[in-house]
């Protein structure tokens, strides 16, 4: 679940529940942004944040499988013959 498909250019973790799977010990040191209210927490998302990126990630995979199926029939179609063998009536 935490490979990137090379169609969607997500993984399927990510396009699940919105967000990459927690890998502990973290592999990179994150450093989180000032807050920009001082009443928030910069770690809270709302629902609707959380629905909104999902939603641009779907969109974002339906693009990508879009391009990859392009992509695969051009290759497909590079050795394909343009002359069909069969006349009109027949």
């Amino acid at each position: 679940m935490n490979m990137v498909n090379k169609s969607t250019g997500f993984t399927s973790f990510q396009l699940h529940f919105g967000h990459g799977p927690c890998i502990l010990p973290p592999l990179t040191h994150l450093d989180s942004p000032a807050p920009l209210d001082a009443n928030t927490d910069p770690s809270e998302e709302t629902a609707r944040q959380v629905a909104a990126r999902i939603h641009f990630d779907f969109l974002e995979a339906q693009y990508n499988l879009l391009h990859a199926k392009i992509s695969q029939a051009v290759h497909a179609n590079k050795s394909r013959l343009l002359m069909f063998p069969f006349q009109v009536g027949q």
